[in-house]
């Protein structure tokens, strides 16, 4: 063969050769740093998605850190009174007494309240010592509307005693009266004022 005719060969087999070599270097470098930027554009999408909900969390955190503080205050005021004087407390507390009971149709009979000091630093524990008669109903009532009360109040002494059931022309009569001894107290911190 001459010269001549191996030079469209030659031009072939390097065409060829440089499409191999083309080809290799493909697969051996770009193909391999397209795959890598594939990882990389789905690393970041991760990322950025994990950013996102930090940051969500972040804004939820201050939010939920301002309801903490709102509830802690909240929480304080719903334990004590504490803008008033313990006797204004006490003639509050007796007033309350009063109300309620009227409201839930029970007969007051007694009440006088007192006021526990404790040691210095400690809340200071205002009591209503009352006596009242009431059907049973009237007492949970009575009871569950002091109950649901802000600031807290709490039933610290509880005597039920029944009277004797009377008989009626129908019968026994159903919603005998009670006679009740209650201790309803309320606590009262000067540090929350």
């Amino acid at each position: 063969m001459s010269d001549s005719s191996r030079k469209p060969l030659r031009c072939l087999a390097a065409l060829l050769l440089f499409l191999v070599i083309g080809i290799l270097a493909y697969l051996a470098v770009v193909e391999p740093l397209q795959r890598q930027s594939l990882d990389l554009d789905t690393d970041i999408e991760r990322i950025t998605g994990q950013i996102d909900r930090y940051q969500g969390l972040l804004r939820t955190q201050a939010e939920l850190s301002r309801a903490v503080e709102v509830l802690k205050t909240t929480h304080e005021q719903d334990l004590y009174f504490s803008d008033k004087s313990p006797t204004q407390v006490a003639t509050e507390l007796q007033g309350l007494l009063r109300s309620v009971a009227s409201d839930a149709g029970t007969n007051l009979l007694r009440s006088s309240e007192r006021i526990v000091e404790d040691t210095e630093g400690s809340p200071t524990l205002i009591v209503v010592d009352a006596t009242l008669s009431a059907t049973v109903n009237q007492l949970r009532a009575m009871l569950d509307r002091l109950q649901r009360n802000r600031p807290m109040l709490f039933v610290v002494q509880l005597a039920i005693d029944a009277r004797p059931i009377r008989k009626t022309k129908t019968g026994v009569e159903l919603n005998p009266e009670l006679n009740v001894a209650l201790g309803l107290a309320a606590y009262h911190d000067a540090q929350h004022e």
